[in-house]
């Protein structure tokens, strides 16, 4: 699926939520990046703005979707190279991935211990107080 497909995705709400949209724009960016076969530089930086930009159109005031882009592309400026930019690319996605999905897992542990049989619960989605 390319990028364009993703973000039809986020932007229609067949994805949903802050976490699986965070971490779904955090693949999509690794998988742009990975599919780049030539070696221009300035032609790979060229694709990772516009994929960069068509993720971040598709929900422009979720905060999570802003946080995994800017994540993952973080320090790509520092890097001059086709293979040296995929790999962190490739490396940051991957770790936002495990550290969003391992917050959830830890507010899930710390949430259990608050919740008592009979208890009402309201949720809310707010993943940047998760991955603070």
């Amino acid at each position: 699926m390319d990028i364009e497909e993703i973000a039809e995705l986020i932007r229609s709400m067949k994805i949903r939520g802050a976490g699986e949209i965070a971490r779904t724009a955090a693949q999509a960016l690794k998988d742009l990046a990975i599919s780049y076969n030539g070696n221009d530089i300035d032609q790979f930086r060229s694709l990772i703005q516009k994929g960069k930009d068509i993720l971040l159109s598709t929900r422009p005031t979720a905060v999570s979707l802003w946080n995994a882009v800017h994540s993952v592309l973080k320090n790509v400026k520092n890097f001059d190279s086709v293979d040296e930019l995929k790999s962190l690319i490739t490396k940051n996605a991957d770790n936002f991935i495990s550290k969003s999905r391992e917050a959830v897992r830890i507010i899930g542990e710390i949430g259990a211990k608050r919740i008592n049989s009979g208890d009402c619960i309201l949720t809310h989605c707010n993943s940047k107080a998760a991955l603070s």
